[in-house]
């Protein structure tokens, strides 16, 4: 294998394929985005001020028996406005929200299948590491809209943190280390995604496989066949095991993210206490006003970094459907790169295959090697030979469905590999046999 084509093989690395998702979300639906956006973020303001307002009424009420008029009735209309507004603000985002994704869904899809059904060859098809990448990849469609669902909470859930550990930080600087506190959590859920996603592209074999099976057992055509051999339980058995060998090693990756994670939030729970229970042993008036500021403040952070990390855990999975969209995007692109040039409207000198050697991916076994042939134009051939001699691959290269491992296919001179597939394909018929 290549360089470059090892280089193909790598999954893109996850900014640049969120950056490219954004870019595509922005083709297909420019204005929905922006605005669906900037609702979300716009929801976020009014709960992320709620703990200011439970500040201004602890305020108001710091010199017993005289309450600030003025902080009260502030304090009281900046709660309405958290509770309906953030309510309206809520209920309009999610509902955008909503559309954008839907359509932004069916883009996705219609773009996934343009890449296989406009690809050169059939490489992707036949290859398992390409397959099993190809069916996660089929498998996750409907959560690259997710993406931003997830980015744009995460924005939001970043300014209502902001908030409130400003709140917190005007009782006392020192409760800033909360924030510090809660780095464990986040650094958990963020590896878990990631750790989860390794071991389950891993294992996407034994997926694919189950699923197959599932599927020569349900499906009539072969069902029948099962039935009639007495195929039908080993087919079932074959099925279970290859689910169960799935589902055992992707049950002790999850027992293993979700011991790390219940670390990670007893540490932070640990600081939680400790924060309050410093303010509420301190001296002064103003005790009880910033016990509750603390107490409301800091329930509405743990509720914050509690739906951070829920963001951070999915974010891992939603991110690597990207990563696979764009890896077959950068494929797909590769192979027609260079194939731009026009074919012939007749031929004139024929077809001519130059030294060609072929294997099938992932097999070391040469199908065609060395081959020389000429087809004059004009002139009618005959491919004859036992079965597994190569006629059909040699048909398949002549189509441009796979590109020779070595040598070249010259049509009128020109190498076939330079020029567009649908376009050459547009110059001839062809019959396959279904195996």
């Amino acid at each position: 294998m290549s360089e470059s084509s090892a280089k193909l093989n790598e999954l893109p690395a996850p900014f640049a394929s969120v950056r490219f998702l954004i870019r595509l979300a922005h083709q297909y639906q420019p204005a929905l985005l922006w605005v669906s956006f900037g609702s979300t973020v716009a929801a976020a303001i009014p709960d992320a001020l709620f703990a200011l307002w439970i500040g201004l009424f602890a305020e108001a009420f710091r010199e017993p028996g005289k309450p600030d008029r003025s902080l009260v009735i502030l304090a009281g209309v900046g709660l309405g406005f958290s509770c309906v507004g953030g309510w309206l603000l809520r209920t309009g985002s999610e509902r955008l929200q909503t559309r954008f994704r839907t359509r932004l869904g069916v883009a996705f899809e219609t773009h996934v299948a343009k890449l296989q059904a406009t690809s050169r060859g059939v490489e992707q098809h036949e290859r398992p590491e390409m397959l099993d990448r190809l069916a996660m990849l089929r498998d996750q469609i409907f959560t690259l809209d997710h993406v931003f669902l997830s980015l744009f909470g995460a924005l939001a859930i970043l300014l209502r943190l902001v908030v409130v550990m400003l709140v917190l930080a005007t009782i006392r600087p020192s409760m800033l280390l909360l924030g510090v506190a809660a780095i464990p959590p986040m650094y958990a859920a963020a590896r878990r995604g990631k750790a989860e996603g390794r071991v389950w592209e891993s294992i996407a074999s034994q997926r694919r496989l189950a699923r197959h099976l599932f599927v020569l057992g349900a499906d009539p055509a072969s069902a029948k066949e099962l039935r009639v051999s007495g195929a039908t339980k080993a087919i079932g058995e074959a099925r279970t095991n290859a689910w169960a060998i799935y589902q055992g090693i992707m049950l002790r990756a999850r027992t293993k993210s979700a011991l790390i994670q219940g670390v990670a939030w007893a540490i932070f729970a640990a600081a939680f206490v400790v924060a309050i229970r410093s303010v509420a042993n301190g001296s002064g008036a103003g005790r009880a006003a910033d016990s509750l500021v603390v107490v409301a403040a800091a329930a509405r952070l743990s509720a914050y970094i509690g739906a951070a990390a829920a963001q951070i855990d999915g974010w891992g999975f939603f991110v690597q459907g990207a990563q696979r969209l764009l890896w077959l995007e950068r494929l797909v692109a590769a192979q027609s790169r260079a194939a731009t040039g026009k074919p012939p409207t007749r031929l004139t000198s024929g077809i001519e295959l130059r030294d060609v050697s072929f294997s099938y991916p992932g097999s070391p076994r040469m199908v065609l090697e060395n081959v020389n042939i000429a087809f004059p134009a004009g002139s009618v051939v005959a491919i004859v030979g036992e079965n597994g001699a190569g006629k059909s691959t040699l048909i398949k290269l002549l189509s441009g469905l796979y590109q020779p491992v070595s040598g070249h296919i010259a049509v009128d001179g020109v190498d076939l590999a330079t020029i567009d597939a649908p376009a050459w394909r547009e110059r001839m018929a062809g019959a396959f046999q279904d195996f």
